[in-house]
């Protein structure tokens, strides 16, 4: 259902800002593509500023069965599923609580896995027109450093997310609640892969500035 409203809400409010719809369709709109990664030698080029989050894209987070009537090759960009090195089977439910004014999740990570998803996911995002970033996440750095290897030259991923909130083994920390762990996570990604890196922060710290600057002098 999540996965359902989110894309709906993106439905319309692409229509209203790029004048896709059947009123404004011979209306010419303003360029409102976005290069997210200018730093980089291949950029990362969006037509317009609108990104759907992580795990919300389709029932599976991946894209798969979305709902009819969205266009969501008009997306700026997708976050595919973060995915991490071995199977997990994510947190028992139930997961999810809200009220009329906020939703909680705890899904753990429920994913099938790097192979699984650059065997069976990512050859369906090659003839999209949108660009698939595809978030991961590791315990350990050099877990970092081989989903980003096994990413590497695999056609329909556009670019990697680092998602740096889960555990991190080594140091009994998040990831991103050290500078220090974040920029070695970062470190070990953008030198095992020539595609363009972004980095999926924790608000869950005290100084996200410090944290941040860290992720951006890694790389």
């Amino acid at each position: 259902m999540d996965a359902y409203v989110n894309a709906k809400e993106a439905d319309f409010l692409l229509r209203r800002t790029t004048g896709c719809g059947t009123i404004d369709s011979e209306v010419t709109m303003a360029d409102l593509s976005v290069n997210i990664a200018p730093g980089h030698a291949k950029g990362l080029l969006l037509r317009n500023p609108v990104i759907i989050s992580c795990g919300t894209f389709g029932q599976d987070g991946y894209g798969s069965n979305m709902p009819s009537g969205v266009d969501f090759q008009r997306l700026g960009g997708v976050v595919a599923k973060t995915t991490t090195i071995q199977p997990r089977l994510g947190n028992a439910t139930p997961r999810i609580t809200h009220s009329r004014s906020w939703t909680m999740n705890s899904i753990g990570l429920q994913n099938p896995g790097i192979e699984v998803v650059l065997r069976e996911q990512a050859p369906r995002w090659i003839d999209w027109q949108v660009p698939v970033i595809l978030s991961i996440a590791g315990e350990r750095i050099d877990e970092y450093r081989d989903l980003a290897s096994a990413i590497e030259g695999t056609p329909g991923i556009a670019a990697i997310e680092i998602n740096v909130s889960c555990p991190n083994v080594e140091g009994g920390l998040d990831f991103g609640q050290s500078s220090d762990f974040t920029g070695e996570a970062v470190n070990a990604v953008v030198t095992s892969t020539n595609l363009p890196v972004i980095t999926k922060l924790s608000p869950n710290v005290t100084d996200i500035v410090a944290i941040a600057n860290a992720a951006a002098a890694a790389g």
